[in-house]
């Protein structure tokens, strides 16, 4: 990327300018073409790639948790089912048993 702004700002100046090689070069030659403005546009632009830089990470943190749930989800609806089944087992015993009791 460097490399391609480096060749811009060479077609962009005069032949007797020499940009200098680096970001401090580029820098200072975007400062002399299009003002101190820049500065600002390149300190937004900074700012809003850690923005969307920790809005990613956060995302991600939020579909592992989310699957991560899912499965406690899975899990929970299993042993619910099989708490049913188990209850179901317990009253139709109880049931018999009391059956029987009565004759």
């Amino acid at each position: 990327m460097t490399d391609t702004l480096h060749a811009i700002a060479q077609n962009d100046t005069p032949a007797v300018v020499d940009v200098p090689q680096g970001w401090n070069g580029l820098v200072i030659w975007m400062v002399g073409r299009f003002g101190s403005g820049i500065l600002l546009a390149i300190a937004c632009g900074w700012a809003l790639g850690r923005v969307y830089e920790d809005h990613a990470k956060q995302t991600d943190r939020l579909m592992v948790i989310l699957e991560r749930r899912a499965v406690v989800d899975s899990e929970m609806s299993s042993a619910l089912l099989q708490l049913r089944t188990a209850l179901n087992e317990v009253s139709r015993e109880s049931r018999n048993a009391h059956a029987q009791a009565r004759q």
